[in-house]
């Protein structure tokens, strides 16, 4: 992972070769809006994906746009937040080593003892999941 620290919300995502930046934000805001219904503040948070996205541009322009940080785990990483996941894909484990980008890397994100708030969810070619980090482990 290139950071190491949790964030209070950690928004985990996948998403295919081609989805633009803009594709990104609107699957992160709807994730978030999802979760924090009528709450007026939103947490620290930032986004988290696989590391084999690292190159992908519109990753880095979305962050950008959103004004968040965004970190990378490797599949092997992510394996060890596997268990903590409510769905999975044949097809991605596949392709990427790891059944569950979006909620592996949300888990990851968020840090040991937390919990997904929202689970994988579709949004065209982006698929999000949100987790939240254990009571007093975000820093």
């Amino acid at each position: 992972m290139n950071m190491q620290t949790h964030s209070a919300w950690a928004l985990g995502f996948g998403c295919q070769s081609h989805a633009s930046a803009e594709a990104i934000v609107a699957a992160a805001t709807a994730t978030l809006a999802r979760a924090r219904a009528g709450s007026a503040t939103l947490p620290v948070w930032q986004l988290f994906t696989i590391a084999s996205k690292a190159e992908h541009a519109a990753l880095h322009a979305a962050a950008a746009g959103l004004g968040v940080a965004i970190g990378f785990f490797t599949s092997d990483e992510l394996q060890h937040f596997m268990a903590g996941t409510t769905r999975r894909s044949a097809l991605v484990e596949r392709l990427v080593g790891v059944g569950s980008v979006a909620e592996a890397a949300a888990l990851a994100g968020a840090g040991p003892g937390s919990r997904l708030l929202v689970a994988r969810t579709l949004h065209g070619g982006v698929t999000t999941a949100l987790a939240e980090a254990a009571e007093g482990t975000a820093s």
